[in-house]
């Protein structure tokens, strides 16, 4: 008789402890609840691919450019940046933690007059930096233009604006 409870009571710790494990599995799912407490799937990451490209500068020989390329492997490098829903190609490309990016804010918007160092008007009088998104120039300032999962922002280093 008592072993028998003793079995009982085994098998209700069992039992509790599987209940307890299937509802601490459950809370580790990917539902999420928001303010009105609604359920809703747990959101991916956006990320943007920027490339930048100083082979203009790196052509001329300029030594910035060519530590530049030495450092990050070439005169093209690549990284990629988890972005917001509210993000830009200019607040994208600064919150990236593998570049270090320099603006001026002017009357039209904010602009970028350096990229790891390699500044505006340090190889020529007309160097300096220009972006695409997706193969396209933007019509738009970089402070004006939002970006979304899978763009591609290339910042270039041009040596002249013709």
């Amino acid at each position: 008789m008592i072993k028998k409870r003793q079995t009982k009571k085994m098998l209700a710790l069992l039992l509790a402890a599987c209940l307890f494990g299937t509802l601490v599995l459950a809370g580790c799912g990917t539902t999420n609840s928001n303010n009105n407490g609604d359920s809703q799937e747990a959101e991916a990451s956006a990320t943007v691919t920027i490339t930048i490209d100083i082979s203009a500068a790196v052509d001329l020989e300029d030594p910035t450019a060519l530590a530049l390329a030495d450092l990050k492997g070439g005169a093209t490098y690549t990284v990629h940046v988890d972005i917001d829903e509210e993000d830009t190609i200019l607040s994208a490309t600064q919150g990236s933690k593998d570049l270090v990016v320099a603006i001026r804010s002017a009357s039209w918007g904010d602009y970028v007059t350096s990229i790891d160092g390699l500044e505006e008007n340090a190889v020529t009088n007309e160097s300096g930096w220009t972006v695409t998104l997706n193969g396209e120039s933007p019509q738009y300032g970089a402070d004006q233009i939002p970006v979304k999962d899978g763009d591609v922002i290339v910042w270039i280093y041009v040596t002249s604006w013709e």
